[in-house]
C-alpha cells in the first residue's frame, strides 16, 4: 500500500499488524514494523502521533546497532521538520548525514543532504541549502543507479545551479527519492 502511494491506508493496516505480533517471539519482526510505522506516520504528515510512537517505542531501538540508529535518527529530524522546529531537525541531518557518509551508505547519505537542504532552506539560509543540494545532486549521480534516480538528481542539480530551489521541489524530491531507496533495498 506504501508503495502504491497509500500511506494512510498503510498506517492502518501496520497498527493493526501490530497487534497480532508476538514480540516475544519474533522481537525482529515488531521493530521493523515499528519503524515502518513511524515512517508511514511521517508520510502521511501525522507528526505529532510520530513524535509521541518515537518517544514510547524509542528504547525498543536501543541497541539494534549503528545503522538503525542513523535511520532513527533521520525520522526524528523529519518529524522536527514537520513540526517546524527546524534548529532540532537541522542538527539531526547533520549528524544523519555524517554518520551515513561514516559507514559508506551513499544513498541514505544523499538523502540526509537534501533533507538538510530543504531545512537550511526553510531556516532562510539560502547558500547553504543550495551547497547541500549540490552535494546531494552529486552524490545521487555518483552512485550511477537507476535512471529515475540519476534524472531526479540532474533536475535537482540544475535547479540549485540556477538558484531557483524552492521548498515544495525539495520536498517532492526528497519523498520521490525516499521511496526509490526503499523500493530498490537502497537504506
Amino acid at each position: 500500500m506504501f508503495y502504491q502511494g497509500k500511506a494512510e491506508e498503510a498506517c492502518t493496516t501496520i497498527a493493526e499488524g501490530l497487534i497480532l505480533i508476538d514480540r516475544e517471539r519474533d522481537p525482529s519482526l515488531a521493530l521493523v514494523a515499528t519503524f515502518d510505522k513511524l515512517l508511514f506516520l511521517v508520510d502521511c504528515g501525522r507528526f505529532r502521533e510520530a513524535k509521541r510512537a518515537l518517544f514510547e517505542k524509542r528504547p525498543s531501538f536501543t541497541g539494534q546497532g549503528r545503522i538503525a540508529e542513523l535511520k532513527l535518527r533521520g525520522i526524528e529530524g523529519r518529524i522536527s521538520y514537520g513540526l517546524g522546529e527546524l534548529k532540532s531537525a537541522e542538527i539531526a541531518f547533520r549528524e544523519t548525514k555524517e554518520g551515513f557518509a561514516k559507514v559508506e551508505m551513499g544513498f541514505a547519505c544523499a538523502i540526509a543532504g537534501l533533507d538538510l537542504a530543504m531545512t537550511l532552506l526553510r531556516l532562510g539560509r539560502r547558500e547553504e541549502a543550495v551547497h547541500e543540494g549540490l552535494e546531494s545532486a552529486a552524490m545521487f549521480s555518483a552512485l550511477g543507479i537507476h535512471r529515475e534516480i540519476l534524472g531526479a538528481a540532474r533536475l535537482l542539480e540544475e535547479t540549485c545551479r540556477a538558484e531557483t530551489t524552492d521548498i515544495a521541489m525539495l520536498e517532492a524530491s526528497a519523498q520521490y527519492l525516499r521511496r526509490m531507496m526503499i523500493e530498490l533495498g537502497l537504506g
